[in-house]
């Protein structure tokens, strides 16, 4: 099967009140276990999606509907499984991942020791 990503169909706010809700189309993957290749080609358009912004920032003459960014983070926090990001905006990668990816997960581990 060609690779496809999932649709959003809807944000919402959480009925606690502590953040939002992003619903996103299921998409049956169990194709993916059948050969090495296609989790390359997962791996490949997942790089090309997070090399979108440095292409925008190297490319005077590239096209898109929103602006690139230079710095690291994103605007709202957001969680990985049930693990909260902080994502306040960084100027450096190297800082952004050590603060507010390892950082919070080496202080959990901290904390159960």
């Amino acid at each position: 099967p060609p690779f496809t990503t999932s649709s959003s169909i809807q944000v919402f706010d959480h009925p606690d009140g502590t953040g939002s809700v992003f619903v996103m189309e299921h998409l049956d993957m169990s194709y993916h276990s059948s050969g090495q290749s296609q989790y390359a080609q997962l791996g490949e358009n997942l790089a090309h999606l997070h090399l979108h912004n440095a292409n925008l920032l190297c490319s005077p003459n590239a096209q898109s509907d929103v602006p690139p960014v230079r710095q690291f983070g994103f605007d709202v926090p957001t969680c990985c499984g049930f693990i909260p990001q902080d994502n306040r905006w960084c100027d450096n990668w190297p800082e952004f991942y050590a603060k507010q990816r390892l950082k919070p997960q080496l202080d959990m581990i901290e904390d159960k020791v």
